[in-house]
C-alpha cells in the first residue's frame, strides 16, 4: 500500500513538472539585455512592484530570493530614468 502511494505521488509530481506547474514566473536577465528589451523591463519592474511590495529594501535569504530581487534590480535600472550626472564647472 505504501509503495503504490509513493509512486503515485512521484507521478503526480512527475506529471506538474512537465505540464509547467513548477515553472518561474519571470526570466533571471541582465541589465544589458533590460536595455535592449525596454517592454520586458517595464513588465518585469511592474510585477516586483505588485508581487513583491518593498522588494527594494529586502535582504535575499536564499539563492532563489536573491536572484529574484537582482533581477528586479537590472529591470528597474534600465526601466526608470537615470539622472543625469553634474557638469563640471572648469575656470
Amino acid at each position: 500500500m505504501k509503495k503504490k502511494l509513493f509512486l503515485v505521488l512521484i507521478a503526480g509530481f512527475f506529471v506538474f513538472g512537465i505540464s509547467g506547474c513548477a515553472k518561474k514566473t519571470l526570466q533571471d536577465h541582465s541589465v544589458y539585455y533590460y536595455l535592449k528589451h525596454k517592454k520586458s523591463a517595464e513588465k518585469v519592474y511592474k510585477w516586483c512592484n505588485k508581487n513583491l511590495p518593498g522588494w527594494q529594501n529586502q535582504e535575499p535569504d536564499s539563492a532563489s530570493s536573491a536572484a529574484r530581487l537582482n533581477n528586479c534590480s537590472a529591470a528597474a535600472t534600465a526601466y526608470l530614468p537615470q539622472p543625469k550626472p553634474p557638469k563640471l564647472i572648469t575656470y
